[in-house]
């Protein structure tokens, strides 16, 4: 924020600059958005902001971030099987009396680059959708990524929608041209791959 005086010296310096443009360019007169302009480029810009099309809408922007909430400590510094990628996941999945289901997001040299929560559900299960588990892998930047979640019954055998699902993602991948390395069901100390 500006002083008092330090606004006082601005508006004479204004002024001063006012009265060399209208002795030495007798065109430009008007001080909009930090520059002399002419009367006619003001009515154009006027013109501009009065134009009140019916077919033009006024959009928000965004901007989408990728915000780090936290860190687990893990020993996996590669995955590459699912032993690893069930090690990568057990900590966050161990122990929990609903489901959840959690995307690791890989690299080219498949090293973990973190690890996101896409979905919680009850005992039985959780609504998911292909476009939750792809959004923060794109939003990473990485090309592949594992997903897995698991069955607080502690029987790691996939359902029937757990395969139904995998098959939806798969072909969601194909299109955006990322890789789905694997999708395991972990319990306690077991896992299985969803096929």
């Amino acid at each position: 924020m500006k002083t008092k005086a330090e606004q006082r010296a601005a508006l004479e310096a204004r002024k001063q600059d006012a009265a060399r443009v209208a002795r030495d360019e007798p065109g430009l007169k008007y001080w909009v958005d930090d520059c002399w302009i002419s009367r006619e480029e003001l009515e154009l810009r006027w013109a501009r902001e009065r134009v009140d099309e019916p077919s033009s809408t006024r959009l928000p922007l965004y901007s989408v971030r990728f915000v780090r909430d936290g860190w687990i400590n893990t020993l996996v510094q590669t995955v590459s099987d699912s032993e690893s990628a069930f090690a990568l996941f057990r900590k966050v999945l161990r122990g929990l009396p609903h489901e959840e289901m959690w995307v690791a997001m890989i690299n080219a040299r498949h090293v973990p680059r973190g690890l996101v929560r896409v979905s919680q559900g009850g005992a039985h299960g959780c609504s998911i959708t292909p476009s939750d588990v792809l959004r923060p892998v794109l939003l990473s930047g990485c090309s592949s990524f594992i997903i897995a979640h698991n069955h607080p019954s502690g029987n790691p055998t996939p359902s029937a929608d757990d395969a139904r699902f995998t098959a939806a993602l798969r072909e969601a991948c194909r299109i955006t041209g990322l890789t789905l390395l694997d999708h395991l069901v972990v319990c306690e100390h077991r896992y299985q791959v969803v096929q």
